[in-house]
């Protein structure tokens, strides 16, 4: 079971792992090596598909099982009823951009902004994004995992945006 077909850690990376594991080809779907490969349409409903039996396993980010917004997901009883299989590391999170045409003054404000709030509102991103903290990077080094998943899935970005 996957979360969605739009979900980075729910869907995209869990299928490029198939491929990296050896256990499909790359662009081969994941039904090629599942009886089933279906989309639970959410974190909850694809956790509660194995809970409930209707799924063997599931592919869901890691903050639906464990950290301080678990239980917005499921409870901690329910949790206790499934097992972490696996973890897929180089997950990209939230990713904050900017049209490359606007104007420098403003992108540095806007990311001087972004930094403050996550220096000195830490709740509020934990509450809005199950994040930490924001930290610089480049597109480059940030989205290198998720150029790799496209490729070993034949996925394309377009169908990604929501």
């Amino acid at each position: 079971m996957f979360t969605s077909p739009t979900s980075t850690s729910g869907y995209v990376m869990a299928y490029s792992r198939l491929v990296d594991e050896g256990l499909l080809e790359a662009k081969q779907k994941p039904d090629a090596f599942f009886s089933t490969a279906e989309f639970a349409n959410g974190y909850d409903k694809a956790l509660l598909a194995v809970l409930n039996g209707q799924a063997d396993a599931c592919a869901v980010s890691d903050y639906t099982m464990e950290g301080p917004k678990a239980g917005a997901y499921l409870t901690t009883e329910d949790r206790e009823g499934l097992r972490v299989l696996s973890q897929t590391p180089g997950v990209p999170t939230h990713l904050i951009g900017a049209r490359a045409d606007l104007p420098q003054d403003l992108r540095d404000a806007i990311k001087a902004a972004l930094l403050e709030v996550s220096r000195d509102n830490a709740d509020m991103l934990a509450d809005v994004y199950g994040a930490a903290r924001f930290v610089e990077s480049t597109a480059e080094s940030h989205l290198v995992g998720a150029v790799k998943a496209l490729t070993n899935t034949g996925l394309a970005a377009q169908a990604l945006v929501k």
